[in-house]
């Protein structure tokens, strides 16, 4: 469990003004992610076609194993990193985010979202994958470039929202690939109902004075992302 205090450590608050720094440049990135295309991509459509049909096969079975592989264990970490009994207005106080194993987590999640998704635009048309997390089409990814902009910010800002969405995003792409979608939309459904739970709790806290602004506005900036994950 998590024992975050309001004071960030040298190496931690480092790690926090990085992502700050660094949020406008990703932002450009996942807009300039969002704004593209298929047809700029659609050479990789091609390209998958002319695979035989079991090399196409195999490699999207690796493709997916790896991302469910790689966001199970984060997802894992980040449960036992940032699990914490408190309740709405005590994360508020804490700032889980000043604890290094709860960072760490998160961090790791936000920059393997931001890779995956990048990668998403080769793999996806290349190996035909229709897979639940997996960006197909405009409107995914103008979904996957928001959860990625909105988590980044939340890490920028040391926000508890950021163990919330960074959890249902790895949740979603672990799932996704190796389940069923009537599976991965149940497991998701609990997760956007916790979500939203928790948020709407930061909102009330808000609203008492027990937790600031900020915090109140990332809060509904979480809820609005999982509602369409």
């Amino acid at each position: 469990m998590t024992t975050a205090t309001t004071a960030a450590q040298p190496g931690v608050q480092r790690v926090l003004d990085a992502f700050a720094f660094t949020f406008p440049p990703i932002g450009i990135v996942v807009l300039v992610y969002a704004a593209l295309g298929d047809p700029v991509f659609a050479i990789n459509r091609f390209l998958g076609h002319r695979l035989y049909t079991r090399m196409r096969r195999g490699a999207r079975r690796v493709y997916l194993g790896c991302n469910a592989s790689l966001f199970a264990g984060l997802h894992a970490s980040l449960l036992w990193g940032c699990w914490s009994r408190d309740d709405a207005a005590a994360t508020c106080a804490t700032r889980p985010m000043h604890a290094r194993p709860c960072l760490v987590a998160a961090s790791l999640v936000a920059v393997a979202q931001l890779a995956v998704v990048l990668a998403d635009r080769i793999a996806v048309p290349l190996l035909s994958i229709e897979a639940r997390g997996f960006a197909v089409g405009w409107r995914a990814r103008v979904v996957e470039a928001a959860a990625v902009g909105v988590l980044w910010l939340a890490l920028s800002e040391a926000d508890a929202s950021a163990c919330a969405l960074a959890a249902a995003l790895s949740a979603r792409r672990a799932l996704g690939s190796v389940a069923g979608g009537r599976l991965v939309y149940g497991v998701m459904l609990l997760w956007k109902v916790a979500v939203l739970v928790r948020s709407w709790g930061v909102i009330a806290a808000a609203e008492e004075g027990a937790c600031s602004e900020a915090q109140r506005r990332m809060a509904i900036a979480t809820m609005g992302t999982v509602v369409v994950l």
